[in-house]
């Protein structure tokens, strides 16, 4: 499939390529219709400007990659977020690349389509994370001409690569211990239903009792959208109504922190009268409460696996396999073997 380029994005709009080019770099001397008009007809004929082809002053632009993060927060007690940029930044400077973040929104992928992004900013390749079901970008993910490295969810596009550990197999591997220990009461305390990767972790939550012959209760199950304060007060609740529970796995260690810290307040201690596995392993995990039992997984090995998938597809380099990401379950003073 040929790709499209300046001259028919110029013709489709009945303007000159000068016209269109400045209309796509946002020149002030472009007539807002006309710049309405350019910019409708790229969208429509999918057009992403080919950087490595342009030149300035002769020398041929050096490819752009850069970490696109839906929702960033100011604080980021995980990590996870800086781990990734790390990883891509490596690959990117290991690579000779040009490296770039850019953050977005719920409501700014409303206003402003990822393709116009991309071509404002000059971009080859994307490494995306934090995005969730519904997000308005996922679906032009599938469809933009350039490629895009989705982390931790799992999308189909001709240009799309996903890039995660088996997170069904790491949270069944974390309920399966609990189980395996003896308890029949573990409760959940996951994400949210908007993503991937809490869906995934419900369901290895709901195969480890399935393995064993059991049936997790529904009741037990509290969404908690990754938060230690919603955790925490979902773990009160829980406790309060259903105090046969034993255990608790959940979907990330900020949650597990906020777990246990409920059950500091109701006058236990976490590993001696519950049990509370989390998730992700962030760096705070191993000195509180003893330690925090968790799924350890390496957010800077997700983002040079994105950033190495971003890099062979820009130059055609996809017959060698990637390197998978790993996981393990560590094993601290919540829920000691």
């Amino acid at each position: 499939m040929r790709r499209t380029n300046i001259r028919d994005v110029a013709k489709e709009a009945g303007v000159s390529v000068a016209t269109v080019s400045k209309a796509l770099n946002g020149y002030q001397d472009v007539n807002p219709e006309t710049r309405k008009r350019v910019l409708d007809v790229a969208n429509k004929l999918n057009y992403v400007a080919d950087t490595n082809a342009r030149n300035m002053g002769g020398k041929v632009e050096t490819t752009t990659i850069a970490l696109l993060v839906n929702g960033l927060r100011s604080e980021d007690p995980s990590g996870f977020v800086f781990g990734i940029l790390s990883g891509t930044h490596y690959i990117c400077k290991r690579r000779n690349c040009d490296f770039m973040l850019l953050t977005t929104s719920s409501q700014e992928q409303e206003s402003m389509p990822l393709l116009q992004l991309c071509r404002q900013k000059s971009v080859n390749g994307i490494v995306a994370s934090g995005f969730r079901l519904g997000d308005p970008y996922i679906d032009q993910m599938k469809e933009i001409d350039l490629p895009v490295a989705l982390i931790d969810m799992d999308e189909k596009g001709r240009n799309l690569y996903n890039v995660s550990i088996d997170n069904v197999a790491a949270a069944q591997r974390a309920t399966e211990f609990l189980l395996k220990k003896g308890h029949r009461d573990v409760a959940m305390l996951n994400g949210t239903p908007a993503a991937e990767v809490s869906r995934k972790r419900y369901r290895g939550y709901r195969l480890a009792f399935e393995k064993l012959g059991l049936a997790p209760n529904p009741d037990y199950l509290r969404y908690c959208d990754f938060d230690e304060g919603k955790a925490i007060q979902a773990t009160l609740e829980l406790l309060h109504r259903f105090p046969r529970i034993t255990a608790i796995f959940a979907a990330s260690d900020l949650m597990a922190i906020g777990a246990c810290r409920a059950i500091g307040q109701l006058g236990m201690v976490p590993g001696t009268d519950i049990d509370v596995v989390g998730f992700d392993d962030i760096p705070i995990a191993k000195y509180l409460f003893g330690g925090v039992s968790t799924i350890q997984q390496d957010p800077y090995q997700l983002g040079c696996v994105a950033g190495e998938a971003v890099y062979r597809m820009l130059h055609g380099e996809t017959d060698a396999p990637l390197p998978t990401v790993d996981f393990d379950l560590i094993l601290r003073r919540t829920a000691a073997p």
